[in-house]
């Protein structure tokens, strides 16, 4: 399916004064329009490159390219300390080629705990130890649909296209995770991995607000 840039509509969100994130509030960005060898190259200030493992498939994406997952293949990122950033918003378009369950779409392994963003029975949601399992929504198969998740002090927020879909609590902050061993998109080497496409992956350093959610959402329309 093309997207192409909604122009008009992010330039009405600026004029009507809406907060929106910049370039400094990124801490990871992958358009996967730029490779370098086996290398996903990060548009983000940081150079927090990502390492492809496996094979290196490229298709049509929401904007520009999309890396194309095939159930083996998977993007490894540097070890990154979180204890610097309580708060955190994941943000990545997806479509799907098939769901099931403990899929993984991103992962991180902590020092003291683990965050699973994930399919189980088919649907989206989240695991986050010592805080379990969170709340599960449905997005389609063959079709791209905008995900977000908002990290906050006590919260996490899923957000669907541009809209808020669920929330829990939990009883830590992302920064408590500390020293990451280990972060993915597509997978791992255990639980199944992802198979469908993937654009536009984004990690911010802080908490989007809704309304900065909406307009990244809005950056690409149908």
């Amino acid at each position: 399916m093309k997207f192409k840039l909604g122009v008009l509509l992010l330039a009405l969100v600026l004029a009507c004064g809406i907060a929106y994130a910049n370039e400094e509030d990124l801490l990871v960005h992958y358009t996967f329009d730029e490779f370098e060898e086996n290398v996903v190259v990060d548009a983000s200030p940081n150079e927090i490159n990502g390492e492809v493992n496996g094979e290196l498939n490229l298709g049509d994406g929401v904007i520009g390219q999309a890396f194309f997952f095939d159930g083996e293949t998977f993007v490894g990122m540097p070890e990154i300390s979180l204890a610097d950033y309580p708060n955190l918003t994941l943000s990545l378009w997806v479509n799907p080629e098939e769901l099931g369950s403990w899929v993984m779409m991103f992962r991180m392994w902590g020092e003291l705990n683990d965050f699973f963003f994930m399919f189980l029975d088919d649907q989206v949601t989240l695991f986050w130890a010592p805080a379990g399992y969170g709340p599960r929504f449905a997005i389609p198969v063959g079709e791209w649909s905008h995900l977000a998740l908002v990290c906050t002090d006590d919260t996490v927020i899923f957000y669907l296209n541009g809209e808020e879909v669920a929330a829990y609590s939990t009883p830590k902050q992302i920064g408590d995770m500390g020293q990451l061993e280990s972060i993915s998109i597509g997978g791992g080497d255990h639980n199944p991995n992802f198979k469908g496409a993937v654009d536009d992956f984004r990690i911010y350093k802080r908490a989007l607000a809704p309304e900065e959610i909406q307009a990244v959402y809005q950056e690409v329309v149908q």
